[in-house]
């Protein structure tokens, strides 16, 4: 039988109804999504207060417009950037470290997306 795996990013932790469910998610049906464009993590989002990086661990965030490939983000957009961001979070409400999460979510991914090449 086949598994199913619960994406998570920025826009799944915004509300508190939202913190929950990743509470109720177990951590072995959880990946990371990186590039769910638009679904960045804001201050005003509820799994915000989990965060723990400093400013500088993000580059710049400009508008579309004038947006520099390799030298800004795009604002509001969810980068590959932000999955440090998001598994901080997730290790926060579950009270786990973020290593364990970063891991977890890693091999999920792999099972997802390379499960013949995986040797368990």
């Amino acid at each position: 039988p086949g598994r199913v795996f619960i994406g998570v990013n920025g826009c799944s932790l915004r509300s508190e109804a939202n913190i929950d469910v990743i509470r109720a998610i177990p951590l072995d049906a959880m990946v990371l999504e990186t590039d769910a464009p638009w679904c960045g993590i804001k201050r005003t989002h509820a799994g915000y207060v989990h965060l723990d990086l400093p400013p500088e661990h993000f580059p710049l965030a400009v508008k579309k417009e004038k947006h520099v490939p390799g030298e800004t983000l795009v604002r509001d957009r969810n980068e590959p950037a932000h999955a440090l961001a998001v598994a901080q979070i997730i290790a926060g409400i579950k009270g786990i470290d973020v290593n364990i999460v970063a891991d977890v979510t890693y091999r999920n991914a792999q099972r997802v997306f390379f499960a013949q090449q995986m040797i368990e």
